[in-house]
């Protein structure tokens, strides 16, 4: 068996002990490789620009530089580094502006090393993860302002194979989740995807769940 490539992954945040940690936790996850450890974001924009990074773990409020300006370049400079938020703060405002800014994840602090990796694990299948209290944010303000409405024809178009991937996808299971849990191929998960959004007019994985409460598929609360 062929040994999975390791990747390497970064860390931004300025208390060193929770660096420390995080690092200590990293290494229970065996496709990571090399670790680095920056305090801001100007130390996070020079190590991308001489390194290679897959995953980068990105606080909000840093000195220098905070999160949400990493985020905002990074994602015009380096769009494939994969940033997943990590953080103590769970408001609307910052949760949501890094949404729209395009992070691939969103954790609490208190997460575990197997939320971790999963965050991590789909991020790298061009996935996105949410913590529970960051994906009820989300989901709650894009039903606010996203004009989806009830389609109940859109529904009956939907086959029955269709309607579980789409279940899946609400419940935040990734690309390879899904192919295990069905017995089918990733590549034919990414096809019904495909096909999901363009019968409910969804430009991304959010407007799927935004369609599926709309019409009492998923229910967030």
């Amino acid at each position: 068996m062929q040994q999975q490539e390791k990747i390497n992954v970064a860390i931004a945040d300025d208390h060193v002990i929770f660096r420390d940690g995080l690092k200590a936790s990293l290494k229970k996850i065996s496709i990571v490789g090399q670790i680095y450890q920056c305090k801001n974001g100007q130390e996070v924009i020079n190590l991308l620009e001489n390194n290679d990074v897959e995953v980068l773990l990105l606080d909000i409020e840093m000195p220098v530089m905070n999160g949400i300006e990493t985020a905002r370049w990074i994602i015009k400079n380096k769009p494939e580094v994969n940033i997943i938020v990590l953080t103590m703060f769970n408001n609307r405002r910052y949760i949501m502006e890094l949404y729209d800014i395009g992070v691939s994840g969103y954790l609490m602090k208190n997460t575990d090393v197997s939320e971790l990796k999963k965050a991590i694990t789909m991020a790298l299948q061009g996935d996105s993860y949410y913590c529970t209290e960051a994906q009820n944010v989300i989901f709650k303000d894009l039903l606010r302002r996203d004009k989806v409405s009830t389609n109940g024809e859109a529904v009956k178009n939907i086959s029955a194979r269709e309607m579980e991937v789409l279940k899946l996808i609400c419940e935040q299971h990734g690309t390879e989740e899904i192919a295990e849990k069905l017995f089918i191929s990733p590549l034919t998960v990414k096809r019904h995807r495909q096909i999901l959004m363009e019968k409910t007019n969804s430009k991304n994985l959010a407007g799927l769940v935004v369609f599926s409460i709309k019409n009492d598929i998923y229910k967030i609360y």
